[in-house]
């Protein structure tokens, strides 16, 4: 029987799990980890030839299958929630990394 080495997680499972671990108000460390984590998988991403629309697109699917489902005002010019302003964001965060020099 030989010693089984834990798997790495992927940059799209840490991003994951980080958002899991959300609770509002978002705390400096935590935002700073998430931040982190959407650079970690953008880089991957792009390493892999995606076009920014494209990782824009998984980021935010990431975050739709960690349950953060943007309401409507995220369209409009009405206040937006926490978990909106989060999304936004992490858009911001996407476009900031996939362009930066």
């Amino acid at each position: 029987m030989g010693i089984t080495m834990p798997r790495t997680k992927l940059p799209a499972e840490r991003l994951q799990d980080a958002l899991a671990a959300v609770e509002f108000p978002v705390s400096p460390p935590l935002l700073d980890e998430l931040r982190k984590r959407v650079c970690e998988y953008v880089d991957s991403l792009k390493s892999r030839d995606w076009p920014p629309e494209r990782v824009i697109v998984a980021v935010k699917q990431i975050a739709h299958e960690a349950g953060f489902h943007p309401s409507p005002l995220v369209q409009t010019e009405a206040l937006m929630s926490a978990r909106d302003e989060l999304l936004v964001a992490m858009v911001g965060w996407c476009i900031e990394r996939y362009y930066r020099p």
